[in-house]
């Protein structure tokens, strides 16, 4: 029973890692841009490149390892924000 489960488990995890992935990264990089647009803007001053690659790099390893503990990562946060939106 439980290897049963399992591999459905497993076949479920593996049909949806690569749009999980996707978009989960794509999300990470675009906010966390966003942020640091914004900090740039507030202080008038623009960041070296190298920084802003170093950004995007960042963020694109947080979003990967979302995707990878999607299966928990995503119920879970659904979980935080409906217990705390109604507080």
């Amino acid at each position: 029973m439980i290897s049963k489960g399992l591999f459905i488990g497993c076949t479920f995890y593996k049909h949806l890692f690569p749009p999980a992935l996707v978009s989960l990264v794509a999300v990470e990089v675009y906010t966390n841009g966003y942020k640091n647009g914004l900090e740039d803007f507030s202080r008038l001053k623009k960041k070296p490149f190298l920084r802003n690659i170093a950004n995007m790099v960042e963020s694109t390893c947080i979003g990967t390892a979302k995707a990878v503990v999607f299966p928990i990562y995503i119920p879970a946060n659904l979980l935080y924000y409906l217990y705390y939106s109604k507080n």
